[in-house]
């Protein structure tokens, strides 16, 4: 099974406590520009992070039903080394192994 790897580094969590701290300014009705224009930035900022993850996920489940990394190359519009070369270490692969059955 493939899923995608979650990696969380300081700078995640620095820009987390920013957007925390621009929500609570946000929830105090202030009216400063710079704040609802910092706001934008933030709010587009994480609706690119979310359609990434998705890409991510998606590849993965691609992975999963047997797709090969060509194919999804072709999808996302890419070569297939560079395709392989973006997600592959994005992804992490865990196989299975039973025993076979004398039969």
């Amino acid at each position: 099974m493939i899923v995608a790897a979650e990696k969380v580094d300081r700078h995640e969590m620095r820009v987390a406590a920013i957007w925390i701290a621009c929500d609570d300014a946000d929830m105090t009705g202030a009216k400063d520009p710079k704040i609802a224009a910092a706001a934008g930035v933030r709010h587009a900022h994480k609706k690119r992070l979310d359609a990434e993850a998705a890409v991510v996920q998606a590849v993965a489940d691609a992975r999963n039903a047997g797709v090969t990394w060509g194919e999804i190359a072709r999808e996302l519009e890419m070569q297939q080394p560079n395709a392989v070369r973006k997600f592959r270490p994005l992804l992490e692969e865990r196989r299975e192994v039973t025993v076979r059955s004398k039969g």
